[in-house]
């Protein structure tokens, strides 16, 4: 269920968010025009209904900056043109950067800047790339999301923190296309 035209105390709610059983959407203030207008958004929202009843991922801490990127790597694969978050709803005068996040170029905070770390790995292995000098093999988003949602679906616990992460992604890229995680940071073929 989704509701559109949340207000906070009578003002326009300047955010969007899964309380549980429903999303909410307000019309923008400062930061944002009208949340429901990014079909980003709408998929990050609806992709913490799903985190909630596979793995029911803490929100706090490591674990919250996963649920966190999970609903962007969610966001992403149903809004496929860029790595950017909410560029439809962002105000350029609130977000200099043009939207809400940006995968390849995390810039945010609290569990929304932790989520930069795993949001930026899911762009290097989709797309390939260099980090830290290392080549990274990119497998296509198709791939890149399954391995996500193999990890989330199979691997993970509430109180995963980004090793555990990191290993649930390594073992689910073993399974699902027979080479290790490191190994597509070494240029390894896929």
């Amino acid at each position: 269920i989704s509701l559109i035209h949340v207000a906070d105390g009578g003002k326009p709610m300047d955010n969007a968010y899964w309380n549980g059983a429903l999303m909410l959407y307000g019309d923008g203030d400062v930061a944002y025009k009208a949340l429901a207008g990014g079909l980003d958004v709408a998929a990050h929202e609806m992709a913490h209904g799903v985190t909630q009843h596979t793995v029911g991922l803490e929100y706090k801490f490591q674990s919250g900056a996963l649920n966190e990127s999970l609903s962007d790597v969610f966001g992403v694969m149903v809004d496929r043109d860029d790595w950017l978050l909410g560029e439809d709803i962002a105000k350029p005068t609130y977000y200099t950067s043009g939207a809400l996040r940006d995968m390849v170029r995390p810039h945010n905070g609290g569990v929304h800047t932790n989520c930069g770390v795993p949001n930026h790995n899911f762009a290097l292995i989709t797309d390939g790339g260099t980090y830290n000098g290392q080549v990274v093999a990119g497998i296509g988003m198709t791939k890149t999301f399954a391995i996500h949602w193999r990890a989330q679906s199979v691997y993970m616990v509430p109180a995963t923190d980004f090793e555990d992460y990191a290993n649930a992604l390594d073992q689910s890229c073993t399974d699902l296309i027979g080479v290790n995680l490191p190994s597509l940071y070494t240029g390894a073929p896929s």
